[in-house]
């Protein structure tokens, strides 16, 4: 059964695609039960169901073996569904990948399930915090107070440097494995309210018994 066709850079939609965009729950069990393999898509299945918040869906999906690395992380941090996220880590999804987590707490402050979530596991998993930290950062050179307190109050650490969304070199993996000499750590907040002179976010970022020495 053909998984999706592209005829003169034009995308057809598959069988499976139509029905799940049309939330047929008969009709998605129908073609799996007659031997559709889901992970032969063009893209994830599993990332429609998410984004039309379809959980029978998704757990249909996962039941005949829809591979869960195939998600976008984005769509999953957006569904703010806190069972469905603690699923996939529990099946091995990489929560961190790509910076995609530190992404989604930079540009989506609302979402506030998903800052405890970081919160939680910060402290026994130094991938949590960092994309805490670059989360901070980015609120910081954005002047985006609401977004600095939220990272705080999820443990951003104010004074680690971290890479930025504005220099994607930065956040380049392959950073991660030159030498210490050569590697390039990123700013720390601090130092990034210090460099646009924004006290009023320095202030938060800082004790007062600290700022008085500045």
């Amino acid at each position: 059964m053909a998984q999706g066709v592209t005829i003169k850079g034009r995308r057809l939609t598959s069988a499976l695609e139509i029905a799940l965009d049309a939330g047929n729950h008969s009709l998605v069990l129908l073609l799996l039960c007659n031997g559709y393999a889901p992970n032969l898509e063009t893209r994830s299945p599993l990332d429609l169901a998410i984004r039309s918040r379809r959980w029978d869906l998704v757990d249909m999906l996962l039941e005949w073996g829809a591979d869960v690395r195939r998600v976008r992380l984005s769509d999953l941090f957006d569904s703010y569904n806190s069972d469905l996220r603690n699923r996939f880590q529990a099946l091995g999804v990489d929560l961190t990948a790509g910076h995609a987590l530190a992404e989604a707490l930079a540009y989506h402050t609302s979402n506030k399930p998903l800052l405890g979530f970081a919160r939680r596991h910060r402290e026994h998993d130094p991938d949590f915090q960092r994309q805490l930290n670059i989360a901070l950062l980015h609120h910081t050179e954005e002047q985006n107070e609401k977004g600095v307190l939220l990272c705080l109050w999820a443990g951003a650490d104010p004074h680690t440097p971290a890479p930025s969304f504005r220099f994607p070199n930065e956040l380049d993996e392959d950073n991660a494995e030159k030498d210490e000499a050569d590697r390039f750590f990123g700013s720390s907040a601090i130092e990034e309210a210090c460099r646009v002179g924004n006290v009023q976010i320095l202030e938060r970022l800082c004790p007062r018994s600290v700022l008085g020495f500045l």
